[in-house]
């Protein structure tokens, strides 16, 4: 019979990941089921998805090693195998913006 559950290797990279992923906007990237690479910023924080996006109840992971995100740019939920993770990586910039904060400028001046 096949089999097409993944588990992830790390316990620790899958709960690592959904922290991130749930403290606000996270950029990343993985490899998706096709073989190519896709980039996204994404997050799971309700309070950062729009309301009409947002989950109406609770469903578990049907698939162990699988994450959930909403994808910012697509304005959907997406998924992935946390062991095809390639990098994720919080954005400060857009976590400030939708939190109503300000980032200060890197000084780049060279005098």
């Amino acid at each position: 019979m096949y089999n097409d559950v993944k588990t992830p290797k790390n316990l620790m990279d899958i709960i690592e990941i959904r922290r991130m992923l749930a403290e606000g906007f996270c950029n990343l990237q993985y490899v998706k089921k096709d073989g190519t690479t896709r980039a996204a910023t994404g997050t799971t924080c309700l309070e950062l998805i729009p309301a009409f996006h947002r989950p109406k109840g609770v469903r578990p992971n049907e698939r162990e090693g699988l994450v959930n995100y909403f994808d910012y740019s697509k304005l959907a939920w997406r998924c992935f195998y946390a062991d095809d993770l390639i990098s994720i990586e919080e954005n400060p910039v857009l976590n400030a913006f939708a939190r109503g904060g300000s980032v200060e400028p890197e000084n780049t001046d060279e005098r």
